[in-house]
């Protein structure tokens, strides 16, 4: 499973609207892949660091951020205001 393109996004800012800003383009990697990374470096991993390279890992792999594989159990995103009206559709694989 990999999150919708960031031009799709409404959660937490309208794309359809305004192109995002740093601010949001982080919040929404951050609840994408779950903080993985430093989890990863923690245990000795490393995340890839394109498309290509994580395709050339199995789901199971260690190193496949793609995967969440490096996502703790539990994640705290903090308190978000939300800024777009409407109905939101989300999902989450953990």
């Amino acid at each position: 499973t990999k999150p919708m393109k960031i031009e799709e996004h409404t959660l937490f800012f309208d794309a359809k609207a305004a192109s995002p800003d740093q601010e949001s383009e982080a919040r929404v990697a951050r609840f994408a892949f779950l903080d993985q990374q430093k989890h990863a470096i923690a245990a000795g991993n490393l995340c890839p660091a394109n498309e290509v390279e994580a395709a050339e890992l199995g789901d199971q792999d260690d190193n496949n951020c793609n995967q969440l594989n490096a996502a703790p159990a539990y994640f705290d995103g903090g308190l978000v205001q939300m800024k777009v009206l409407g109905e939101h559709h989300v999902v989450s694989t953990r």
